[in-house]
């Protein structure tokens, strides 16, 4: 097994190169410590390779780059609970929700965000796109940068996994 000294100019190296892609030093830091962390729970990726440091700079390199690609596929609608009320709202005869109907869809909203949460990024992505963007399949995949068999399919995987969470499985 191959081991790696990382000393304090590495580190400081390694996260100035993650900081030139990512722009802040933040964003650059847990970059690395997600690149370190790789390494240490699979040391076997350092034992095939001859220059540990140039792999690991490379490493370092492509995450951030994902880092990137995964923003900017990221769609930026998350509702706000606002957005949820009016929406579950629309449709009703009073326009403004009682404080406790209120405090009761916040409550819910939560709880089914929390949720979501655990289904990870691809499927709760695509759950969220199809139930509250009510996008189609169509639209779904332009916005998700894959096909529309694709976005059906990851739609499906999302809203079995939610189901599943919400009966408690």
């Amino acid at each position: 097994m191959a081991e790696l000294e990382i000393d304090n100019v590495l580190l400081g190296d390694l996260v100035r190169s993650a900081q030139a892609i990512l722009k802040t030093r933040v964003r650059a830091e847990d970059a690395v410590q997600d690149v370190l962390l790789k390494m240490v729970e699979k040391p076997s990726l350092l034992d095939a390779v001859d220059n540990q440091v140039a792999f690991l700079k490379r490493c370092i390199h492509n995450h951030c780059l994902n880092i990137i690609r995964a923003e900017k596929r990221r769609i930026e609608t998350t509702p706000s609970l606002d957005f949820i009320e009016d929406l579950h709202y629309r449709y009703r005869d009073s326009p403004e929700p009682s404080p406790e109907e209120s405090l009761i869809m916040k409550e819910n909203f939560t709880a089914a965000g929390l949720l979501l949460d655990r289904l990870g990024p691809k499927l709760e992505e695509a759950y969220f796109l199809k139930v509250v963007c009510e996008l189609s399949n169509k639209e779904m995949a332009s916005k998700l940068g894959i096909s529309e068999g694709a976005a059906r399919g990851r739609y499906q995987r999302a809203k079995v996994a939610f189901e599943a969470l919400v009966k408690g499985e």
